[in-house]
């Protein structure tokens, strides 16, 4: 259904040149302002009436344009503004509001720039405002400027969550390379005049939110354009970046000292291994600090020897001392590049470096290969983030296969232990401690999602989400929470927990199972009809994880988090406790 939309629209308006966005505002129309739903989505809260971008005569600045209208109450919500942005600048932005009586009213309050996002090399940052005067039947409208590294190819996401009445885009490379582009779907082009692309769509579909959908990037309708490598195929992009790598490692006999003092040859490969990872891991990781201060003054390290050395390193960096001390135990090991699957799937037709954003190391001893990676904070040996697992990417050797696909996850690294004493007294409430243990995947996510926090931010981040396992008007405590900042060990919670009029069965009842959890025993599961929906206009991921709870779903595949559970109810004079044990 999405792809015959999307066909639908390209075909409404063929591409035709497209002027530069100008600096006052296109007039407003009687129509515009008239409008009071979208034909053919009724209930939708706005839509965009039209975007706009324009690359100009320079691809290193590009002008973006949006026109919306509000519709509804709850359409007011988009007068809160934010402009994502990475590896470029946002500059002049200029926003208005058109009341429904076609008045104007100027943005002249204050527009904010915060980091949402800093981890292993990638910073990303928002401007955020809020547009005044608001109202269903509002139009809102603003213009800026990106400017951003010279020959950067451009992608266009002609598909929004709302629906779009017409979008126009041009660009003029600079230079006299050529480049490339891959589009979803296939029916959707660019037209080239001269040495500028453009494109104009109308009537496009908002883009649907579904459980258990792949990532976005995989199904929005877009338009990519890349420069393809001079190198010309996979095997010689991957042998020139290793005689990089190569260089930055160094000599193994360099490090072969270090090595027998960290790692004994006599060890077991897997004990020199962990050992290694161990010692790269402590290196001060500079990706998780913030930009600019002391941060923007230390040197960029040329080998893993400065790394060594100096005591610090980017994520990349980090990975790479790994590498070289691998190495130099004698192991074989070679960096691997991987496009993460939260984003998209790696496609080995496409000639673009873009796609792949995150590197391990892959290593091999003891006839058993590992995926490992110090260069992300918390990540323990012999697991990866989870959405590097399943990856495809390219293996950065001077040697034959190229490809490589990390391992499918497995439900044994993502597991919850829960266990506890519960006491029924005699008013019928339910209480005792519980203790909790998040190990593998589980601890990760945790300890990446509350790395910024303060000690009260992270306990009053775990008290909610706990919380939310229990019965309603369940009081519930944290009493300690132990193992933020490592990795091997598992993040430990000591709760304590008191269910209110919890029995409400007689105590002749056989047994019962205290809904505290999830799943008591077991493991839990995606409900199987999620994979049964007569109504889905997006395709179900087959190798993609999506979050559902402590759960990730991988299509024919489920990857879920292994929760055990062991509840013991002491003994009691309550009259509401049970004739035997619990189940």
């Amino acid at each position: 259904m999405l792809r015959n939309l999307l066909l639908a629209a390209a075909l409404l308006m063929p591409a035709v040149a497209v002027s530069a966005i100008p600096d006052e505002w296109p007039p407003v129309t009687p129509e515009e302002l008239a409008l009071k739903q979208v034909p053919g989505f009724p209930g939708e809260h706005a839509l965009i009436l039209h975007r706009e971008v324009d690359a100009g005569e320079k691809s290193s600045h590009s002008r973006h344009y949006s026109r919306l209208k509000i519709l509804t109450e709850e359409g007011r919500k988009y007068a809160d503004v934010e402009i994502p942005y990475w590896g470029s600048k946002v500059e002049d932005v200029r926003a208005r509001t058109i009341r429904p009586d076609g008045s104007v009213v100027n943005f002249t309050g204050q527009i904010y720039d915060k980091t949402v996002l800093q981890a292993k090399g990638l910073r990303i940052s928002v401007k955020s405002f809020t547009l005044p005067e608001v109202q269903p039947g509002s139009i809102i409208e603003y213009q800026y400027r990106v400017k951003q590294q010279t020959g950067t190819a451009p992608v266009w996401e002609v598909q929004d969550q709302l629906f779009t009445r017409r979008a126009t885009y041009s660009w003029k490379p600079s230079g006299d390379r050529l480049p490339r582009w891959v589009s979803y779907p296939d029916q959707i082009h660019p037209v080239v005049e001269g040495k500028v692309f453009h494109l104009r769509l109308e009537s496009i579909p908002p883009f649907p939110q579904e459980d258990f959908m792949p990532p976005p990037g995989m199904i929005k309708a877009r338009i990519e354009f890349y420069y393809a490598p001079p190198a010309g195929d996979w095997f010689l992009i991957s042998r020139f970046l290793s005689e990089a790598v190569d260089r930055f490692a160094g000599k193994a006999k360099k490090l072969e000292g270090l090595v027998g003092e960290i790692a004994p040859a006599s060890d077991p490969p897997d004990q020199r291994l962990r050992k290694l990872y161990a010692r790269a891991q402590q290196i001060r990781n500079v990706n998780y600090e913030p930009s600019g201060g002391e941060t923007e003054k230390l040197k960029a390290n040329g080998s893993a020897e400065d790394v060594l050395k100096r005591g610090y390193g980017t994520g990349y960096d980090i990975n790479l001392l790994l590498l070289a001390l691998v190495r130099a135990a004698g192991y074989n090991a070679h960096q691997i590049l991987v496009t993460t699957r939260d984003r998209r799937l790696f496609n080995q037709h496409v000639l673009s470096m873009d796609q792949l954003n995150a590197w391990l190391i892959e290593a091999r001893a003891g006839g058993k290969l590992y995926y490992l990676d110090p260069g992300t904070r918390f990540c323990p040996f012999g697991l990866v983030p989870w959405n590097q697992t399943a990856a495809g990417g390219i293996r950065v050797s001077g040697e034959s296969g190229v490809f490589v696909e990390t391992p499918q996850p497995v439900s044994s690294d993502a597991v919850v232990e829960r266990s506890g004493l519960l006491e029924l007294d005699a008013e019928g409430a339910l209480g005792g401690n519980i203790e909790v243990a998040f190990r593998g995947q589980e601890a990760l996510d945790r300890r990446m999602s509350a790395r910024k926090l303060d000690e009260a931010g992270r306990r009053k981040s775990m008290e909610a989400e706990v919380k939310g396992w229990f019965l309603s008007g369940a009081s519930v405590t944290v009493d300690r929470i132990t193992g933020w900042e490592g990795s091997q060990e598992p993040l430990s919670v000591v709760l304590t927990v008191r269910i209110p009029d919890f029995a409400s069965v007689p105590a002749a009842a056989c047994c019962f199972q205290p809904p505290c959890f999830e799943a008591a025993t077991g493991t839990c599961s995606v409900p199987a009809v999620a994979f049964i929906r007569s109504t889905s206009r997006t395709p179900i991921g087959s190798r993609i994880a999506s979050r559902c709870g402590s759960q990730r779903a991988t299509g024919s595949r489920m990857y879920r988090c292994r929760t055990r559970a062991n509840l013991s109810l002491a003994s009691t004079s309550s009259p509401f406790a049970p004739s035997r044990p619990a189940c």
